[in-house]
C-alpha cells in the first residue's frame, strides 16, 4: 500500500482501503453424498451441524465454486499476481476450480479459536473427531457415490 501510495503522486492525510492476503475462498454448502454422510454421522454422535464454518480453514482451497468477487480481489490487493512467483501473493485459481472437492469441516471443539488463549477439549478432539472422520469416509465408500 505504501508503494502504491508513493506512485500515486498524492500527498496529505488519506484513507487507503485495500485487501491483504491470505484470501480464503468461501465454500458454499452443498447437498452431496459427503455432506449427507457427515450430517448422518454428526447426528449419530449428537453433534450440531452448521451450514457455515465461521473461521478460516485450508479446506477453502479445495474448490472454487463461486469465483465471483475474484476480479475485485485482484484489483484491490496490491501484492496480487496471477503468475506464481511474479508478485508477493497469488492463488492457483484454475487448479482450485479443477480440483473441486466436496468439503466438510469436522473439527475440534474448544474455545478461543485463533487467539492466544486457544484451547481444545481433548477427549472430544482426539477421540470423537477421528471416529467421526472414519465413519464419514466409510459411509461415502459404502454408498459408492463419493
Amino acid at each position: 500500500v505504501r508503494e502504491v501510495w508513493g506512485l500515486s503522486g498524492l500527498s496529505g492525510p488519506a484513507a487507503v482501503l485495500s485487501f491483504a492476503p491470505p484470501y480464503y475462498p468461501h465454500v458454499p454448502p452443498e447437498d452431496g453424498p459427503v455432506e449427507a454422510a457427515a450430517a448422518a454421522v454428526a447426528a449419530a454422535h449428537g453433534v450440531e451441524v452448521r451450514p457455515f464454518y465461521p473461521y478460516i480453514s485450508d479446506a477453502s482451497y479445495l474448490s472454487l465454486r463461486r469465483p465471483d468477487g475474484i476480479s475485485a480481489l485482484r484489483e484491490n490487493t496490491p501484492v496480487w499476481s496471477d503468475e506464481p512467483g511474479r508478485g508477493l501473493y497469488s492463488l492457483p485459481l484454475e487448479r482450485m476450480r479443477e480440483v473441486d472437492l466436496p468439503t466438510v469441516n469436522v473439527g475440534v471443539w474448544g474455545l478461543g479459536a485463533h487467539k492466544r488463549e486457544e484451547r481444545v477439549h481433548v477427549p472430544y478432539s482426539c477421540g470423537v473427531v477421528p471416529r467421526m472422520v472414519i465413519e464419514i469416509v466409510e459411509r461415502v465408500l459404502e454408498d459408492g457415490d463419493g
